[in-house]
């Protein structure tokens, strides 16, 4: 089978639309369409969140390898490649990398039972230090790479929702983006860092994802019968941060 035939036969199996699933990856639902229909492939790094969503197998869903049963956590994948002579990254690097952003998204999962989402908790499941530190009002965080450990910083100034948000981002960093964080990200009042403005909207997206998942945005929701200020607070995000994962807005 090609990928496009496993992701149509993950979707089937966990009885998930292709909108559900773009929702999910806080993407639009052509690029899921597109990745089902063979016209594109996504980015080895997004593998592991639509394998942790469909609950299939990574390996299974990017090559093949296994019955694509199972959860990320429990999953062995096998060599992609075995090419020494290639100069991208190797293949046990991205098996690694699957394997580590599977195994958060699992540890994530178990934090969004209920509102507000213990992002501190994830942090220290997932070994990242955390660090509040007083900066300028317009330095909202960064996360830094030491060896094998990493350190994410929050302005101590700021109000505690944003301090959340701001966490929620760099995780997303962490997620979607260790292999660029190097000596460190440091992101400012719009989240803006050295990355691209499009990798920075990804990350926003993600922390949005993170703070507020699905089921409990129509369970809060309808408890609070959509009153927006009401929904924001039992988040412990702002209004703001809301819209941006309803898709009222967007950060530039």
């Amino acid at each position: 089978m090609s990928f496009g035939e496993r992701l149509s036969k993950a979707l089937h199996d966990a009885e998930t639309s292709q909108s559900e699933l773009s929702r999910l990856l806080g993407i639009r639902q052509p690029s899921v369409n597109a990745w089902v229909k063979d016209k594109n492939q996504p980015e080895t790094k997004r593998v592991a969140e639509i394998a942790s969503a469909l609950n299939v197998d990574a390996g299974w869903l990017l090559d093949g390898r296994g019955d694509g049963v199972g959860s990320l956590m429990t999953a062995t994948l096998g060599k992609f490649v075995d090419n020494p002579s290639d100069n991208s990254t190797s293949s046990w690097a991205v098996e690694n990398d699957l394997q580590q952003t599977g195994a958060a998204w699992q540890i994530i999962k178990r934090e969004q039972q209920e509102a507000p989402v213990r992002v501190g908790v994830i942090c220290e499941q997932l070994g990242i230090n955390l660090v509040e530190k007083l900066g300028p009002d317009s330095l909202c965080g960064s996360i830094v790479k030491d060896g094998d450990d990493y350190t994410i910083t929050v302005n101590s100034m700021h109000h505690p929702n944003r301090q959340r948000f701001t966490i929620a981002h760099e995780l997303a960093h962490y997620l979607q983006h260790r292999h660029l964080i190097g000596d460190g990200v440091v992101d400012d009042a719009l989240y803006r860092s050295n990355l691209s403005s499009k990798i920075e909207r990804e990350a926003n997206t993600i922390a949005a994802r993170i703070l507020m998942p699905d089921h409990l945005l129509e369970y809060i929701g309808a408890q609070e019968e959509d009153d927006m200020e009401a929904v924001a607070l039992r988040f412990g995000v702002s209004r703001q941060a809301l819209a941006l994962r309803l898709g009222q807005i967007t950060f530039d």
